[in-house]
């Protein structure tokens, strides 16, 4: 697959926040926006996607990274205020309840008996985010069962050992109607929780706050010393895997574009 796509210079989300009507689609729009008297438009390449999906630039007003981290999450049902920090592990409480505050007055979220639940606005961005990560994702061309298979196993060997946001992350909501590529996609970003929580074990038995380990220099030795612990620590649902699977695994990803 090698087909390019069109898009125009974008605006601001501040720009956006007031001028919601420059195209009521959502993310989607970042692909294909054609060109304008704004400016020269720019040909994206499927190399690009990825870049325009983790773009600051947007034509719509939108829910935030919170939101966008939790996509797998909130489809799947009401969710507990807890969770929400598991989303954002370096951001300050104070900081993630806020965030979650303007989503409720915003009308993102709705407050129910069970914690909070996606609104319209939400679930409608949702969807269309959902469509902008498959159309990414539609460049992972060929069989794709044996790495969906493997990681699958992966995910279901990691409830053994995954902590607070493992639980909440895995399994990722799946549409029956996906195609290969997302599923792959949203199935490796929940795999990531596990080694998050194994990292927040690693630093924690280390007297670390986030922001201390944050701080921490890549080449110091505690840091050192911690993601070492972490391999440690996210290890074990690899074990589900024969050596020759966890090959024929790295292989699969490797192949991907």
């Amino acid at each position: 697959m090698n087909r390019k796509v069109v898009m125009g210079r974008t605006k601001s989300v501040s720009d956006s926040a007031r001028d919601c009507s420059a195209n009521p689609r959502g993310p989607r729009s970042l692909f294909f926006r054609a060109s304008s008297s704004q400016g020269a438009p720019r040909v994206l390449t499927p190399d690009d996607l990825r870049a325009v999906m983790t773009s600051e630039a947007a034509l719509v007003e939108q829910p935030g990274a919170l939101v966008d981290e939790l996509r797998n999450v909130l489809p799947r049902g009401p969710l507990p205020t807890t969770a929400f920090p598991l989303a954002a592990r370096y951001e300050p409480a104070e900081v993630v309840q806020g965030q979650v505050d303007a989503l409720v007055s915003g009308g993102w979220l709705v407050p129910v008996a069970a914690g909070l639940a996606l609104g319209d606005r939400a679930a409608a961005y949702l969807d269309d985010l959902h469509d902008l990560h498959a159309e990414a994702t539609a460049v992972w061309t060929g069989d794709l069962s044996e790495l969906l298979d493997l990681v699958g196993t992966l995910l279901a060997a990691g409830t053994a050992t995954g902590g607070a946001a493992y639980a909440v992350f895995a399994p990722p909501h799946e549409r029956p109607s996906d195609p290969p590529g997302i599923v792959l996609f949203n199935r490796l970003a929940a795999l990531r929780y596990h080694r998050s929580d194994a990292h927040v074990a690693a630093w924690a038995a280390r007297g670390l706050t986030a922001d201390q380990v944050a701080a921490l220099p890549a080449d110091a030795p505690l840091r050192q010393e911690i993601e070492a612990d972490t391999n440690r620590r996210s290890a074990p649902p690899y074990a589900a895997l024969s050596p020759s699977r966890r090959l024929r695994f790295l292989a699969g990803l490797a192949t991907l574009s």
